[in-house]
């Protein structure tokens, strides 16, 4: 039971600082598209922030989202832990 408390207790923390860094990422958005009137054009991560150059592998996807490999890796191992209770 101890072990299934802390996997419980750290996914939560995961979705709460996961939540939590979207929701910085869309006011540094709102404030970049006020001052500039437009999205940065560097590619970054819609998860994490991190530019393009600052990891290995940036995803597009949509409308300008993407994502890196090391969120995926991240939320990979999310999922695999999740499935795994």
């Amino acid at each position: 039971m101890a072990a299934n408390d802390s996997n419980d207790k750290r996914r939560a923390v995961m979705r709460e600082f996961l939540a939590t860094r979207l929701r910085i990422l869309e006011i540094e958005r709102k404030a970049l598209k006020k001052l500039h009137g437009e999205q940065p054009s560097r590619p970054t991560c819609s998860f994490c922030g991190k530019r393009e150059e600052e990891v290995s592998v940036l995803v597009p996807g949509l409308d300008g989202a993407g994502v890196c490999d090391e969120c995926v890796e991240l939320l990979a191992n999310e999922l695999k832990n999740t499935k795994g209770d």
